[in-house]
């Protein structure tokens, strides 16, 4: 039998700061601001996961020894289908507060967008491959 997985999709978002932020103000905007905006959004499209990664953060745990993506902070968002990622920037707060603020601390020209499926083994600690009905596990 063929093993399936918890199929979800992807958004990851590799963000760069405005120039002229420093990497605190860049920080606290995106954390204490923009990402309490984002959350009512996310609720209305079923996100199951929203995290954002800082780059000084990774930084620091790993030196200067290993070679990072050229970005701020990655945002990674998972969503439980493509309507609903698709759903969240048709929402009318997106484009009435979420792109607005967007554009006081992000470099637009910088930060890079994808989406994919993601075909989840372990997730939340839960393992997620089964084959037939049965996980394994």
């Amino acid at each position: 039998m063929a093993s399936t997985f918890r199929n979800v999709v992807k958004a990851t978002f590799l963000v760069s700061k405005k120039e002229g932020l420093s990497d605190e103000e860049f920080r606290q905007h995106y954390t204490d601001i923009h990402a309490p905006m984002a959350l009512e959004v996310c609720r209305r499209h079923g996100v199951l996961a929203y995290s954002i990664a800082e780059k000084e953060t990774t930084r620091s745990a790993f030196g200067e020894n290993a070679a990072f993506i050229d970005c701020d902070a990655i945002t990674t968002f998972i969503f439980p289908d493509m309507q609903s990622l698709i759903g969240s920037f048709a929402d009318p707060d997106y484009e009435a507060r979420l792109a607005p603020d967007k554009a006081t601390f992000c470099n637009r020209l910088k930060s890079q967008f994808a989406v994919s499926d993601e075909f989840s083994v372990v997730a939340d600690g839960q393992e997620y491959m089964k084959r037939g009905s049965e996980f394994l596990g």
